[in-house]
This record gives C-alpha cells, sequence and structure tokens, in this order.
C-alpha cells in the first residue's frame, strides 16, 4: 500500500486503531486514513515536548484504480509549557515529508503533473 501510494515518510502509517478500514472506497474516491505521531523535541530549550491531541487534514494522493484518493491524517499536536529554559508556550504540529507545509497535494501528485 506504501508503494502504491508513494509515501515515503516512514512516520506516516495506516491508522488501523480508529478504524477497522484504513483504507475506505466512497465510490467516486478512496479515503486513506494515517496517522503520524514520532517524538519531538522542543526547539527553543531541547526538551521533549509533550503530545497534545491530533489534528486531521486532508491531502490529495495519487489515484488507486482510477479514482482519486484522499489522505486523512491525523497529525500529532506537541506542546511545551513554559519553564526557565524556555519562557513561552511552544506548541508544533507534526510535519509529513511527502507533503509541504501548508500545502494539500502530495510530492507524487506533483511529481505526475510535471511527467
Amino acid at each position: 500500500t506504501r508503494v502504491a501510494l508513494g509515501v515515503k515518510d516512514y512516520h506516516l502509517e495506516l491508522d488501523d486503531k480508529h478504524f477497522t478500514e484504513p483504507v475506505e472506497d466512497q465510490g467516486n474516491r478512496i479515503v486513506i486514513h494515517f496517522i503520524q505521531s514520532y517524538p519531538l523535541h522542543c526547539p527553543r530549550c531541547g526538551q521533549p515536548m509533550l503530545k497534545n491531541g491530533f489534528r486531521t487534514v486532508n491531502a490529495l494522493g495519487p489515484s488507486l484504480h482510477y479514482k482519486p484518493t484522499i489522505w486523512s491524517i491525523r497529525k500529532q499536536k506537541y506542546l511545551c509549557k513554559p519553564s526557565d529554559d524556555c519562557p513561552n508556550t511552544v506548541t508544533r504540529l507534526a510535519q509529513v515529508k511527502d507533503i509541504d507545509y501548508h500545502t494539500h497535494i502530495t510530492w507524487a501528485i506533483k511529481q505526475r503533473a510535471m511527467m
């Protein structure tokens, strides 16, 4: 599945714990449910950041069976509370290597469009 979708980010995994079927055929499109979580350190103080829930984002992925594919990604949210080393609250969101920041189109789609 990872090869067919062009997934190169090894932190991106199928979300089979929250969905009975992580690959969902909705007739006119296919929705694939992913989850992304990994340990992250604060960019200011270097301490491990606390996990603070998830945020779901959708991105357009390469088509499967001639149907458009939507990647529904539950991205981990992170938080570093204020301390002596880090006076301000720092928040971050997990980054997907296959998708640019503030973009909802995967690199695989962009490469196919260029070809």
